[in-house]
């Protein structure tokens, strides 16, 4: 794989999908609040393409029900997250070796997840990666959700460079979209929630397969 040229000064990884394999207890998580709220559950399939965007535009969008008690479920799912705690969470392959790498050789390290910091933090100190990034950002440092550019301009005002300088990294169209509208370089991973079709269709400047790919698209 041909490097980035110029090379980005800061990585900006998403969490869910991109670093961390958290599909499977999303969306049991998602339907055993159906269960309990007594609504039918989508399929898992439609459960997936909402991974990356905020829990209550989710269910919003799950169910299509506008009366939906949105702090009923939200709580509802928060609890049901909770208590099925980290068990069988895991990076993808490669990647907690590749992010650091990453950190390693130099680079500047930041996170830009839509999961809220109560869980974020977290599952990113279970993984052990925390002391990799310099920056964690989650649903709370931005008053716009994705693809609003508004994450990553933060991200960039707090880690004093351009968002230009930037290398937006996740696996959702979400993600490419919030990096065009910033103005940064946007890299998709086909290993999580959107599948190549539907992120070629965003116009990433490049899609990796595997953790190798990514490193070899940094020059490494």
């Amino acid at each position: 794989m041909t490097p980035l040229n110029p090379i980005p000064a800061a990585l900006v990884f998403d969490f869910d999908g991109t670093i961390a394999d958290t599909q499977s207890l999303i969306i049991a998580s998602y339907r055993e609040t159906f269960r309990r709220l007594g609504v039918p559950a989508p399929q898992p399939e439609q459960i997936a393409r909402t991974i990356g965007i905020p829990l209550d535009a989710a269910f919003r969008s799950l169910t299509g029900i506008a009366a939906l008690d949105i702090e009923k479920a939200l709580e509802t799912y928060r609890e049901v997250f909770r208590a099925a705690g980290f068990k069988g969470l895991s990076t993808f392959p490669g990647m907690r070796e590749l992010i650091r790498r990453f950190r390693d050789h130099g680079f500047t390290l930041a996170v830009a997840s839509s999961r809220s910091h109560e869980s974020l933090d977290d599952m990113i100190e279970y993984l052990d990666l925390t002391h990799c990034f310099k920056l964690i950002a989650g649903q709370e440092d931005s008053p716009e959700p994705k693809p609003s550019p508004a994450m990553l301009q933060a991200i960039a005002a707090r880690l004093h460079i351009r968002c230009a300088e930037l290398l937006m990294i996740g696996d959702t169209t979400f993600d490419i979209r919030m990096g065009h509208a910033a103005g940064a370089a946007t890299c998709a991973v086909a290993w999580g929630n959107h599948d190549r079709t539907t992120l070629e269709s965003a116009a990433p400047a490049a899609i990796v397969d595997t953790a190798d790919e990514l490193q070899a698209l940094l020059g490494l």
